[in-house]
């Protein structure tokens, strides 16, 4: 399964309350949807070190990287790419 399909399927299912897949799309705004606030961010971070061995940063926290779901593979592949790096 592909990292975006990961991420997709615990956001619909897990935050989205079991919205079915395909009814977000790649940038729509997951905010603005009610899909995410706060506290879910913080679970959803916690979700992505978990099930992608990365670690999230205080500033790599800021809105454009979770405000669609195309954001958080996009933040998703870069702190990848940084873990083999370091």
């Amino acid at each position: 399964m592909k990292n975006s399909e990961r991420i997709e399927r615990y956001v619909l299912s897990d935050l989205g309350r079991g919205r079915a897949r395909g009814t977000i799309g790649p940038n729509d705004d997951l905010i603005e949807a009610g899909i995410l606030d706060s506290l879910s961010i913080v679970h959803l971070i916690r979700y992505l070190e978990q099930a992608f061995d990365i670690e999230v940063r205080d500033e790599d926290i800021v809105p454009e990287s979770f405000r669609t779901l195309a954001g958080i593979c996009g933040l998703v592949d870069r702190l990848i790419a940084r873990t083999r790096v370091a």
